[in-house]
């Protein structure tokens, strides 16, 4: 460290007069304003999840509401209706088990309140799925029905895989930063 230090004084005039190299300030500036506008992108993209996850909250409280009202009627799950089905059915249910399987033990969602909160959205969506199987039950031959029902499976199926995307590509830009960061640092 002594010879370091012997150095830096006898070199003092170089080192006072050095300058960034040209453009350095432009590409300095150029940086900052790319990383603030990924920031703004993050914020406005968790800013729409959550109005999402409003919007799903508010969707499956008229479902509940309606099914509590409708409670006298049977209901039977899609793979009642026939074989197929069944597979349909089953195919489904082993995707988002997988998926939420997955989202359940994801590392890459930082804050816990907020992974319980995605695990007790995408389970809540369950209340769309009874209030269809109650439908079935009083109209079992209705093709509509069977067809929501599939779609209502599609549906939840995407909303997961949604979820676990958008999670990875902000881990992602989390860990471009920083690098980047770690890259100006050595380059200064």
């Amino acid at each position: 460290m002594d010879q370091l230090e012997k150095m830096m004084k006898e070199n003092k005039e170089f080192f006072s007069d050095a300058q960034p190299a040209e453009g350095h300030y432009e590409r300095f500036e150029r940086r900052l304003q790319q990383q603030q506008s990924r920031q703004k992108t993050i914020r406005i993209g968790w800013q729409v999840s959550r109005i999402a996850a409003v919007g799903i909250l508010v969707i499956m409280s008229g479902l509940w509401v309606s099914s509590q009202f409708n409670n006298n009627q049977s209901s039977i799950p899609l793979g009642a209706v026939n074989s197929e089905y069944q597979q349909v059915e089953y195919y489904y249910t082993t995707q988002i088990a997988s998926q939420v399987d997955q989202l359940e033990k994801s590392e890459w969602i930082a804050d816990p309140e907020y992974k319980k909160a995605m695990i007790q959205e995408v389970e809540a969506m369950d209340s769309i799925y009874q209030a269809l199987q109650e439908e079935l039950g009083a109209n079992p031959d209705d093709e509509r029905i069977i067809q929501a029902m599939i779609q209502h499976y599609q549906t939840k199926l995407q909303v997961i895989q949604n979820i676990l995307t958008r999670v990875q590509q902000i881990n992602e830009i989390n860990n471009q930063n920083i690098q980047e960061n770690e890259n100006e640092s050595f380059e200064l």
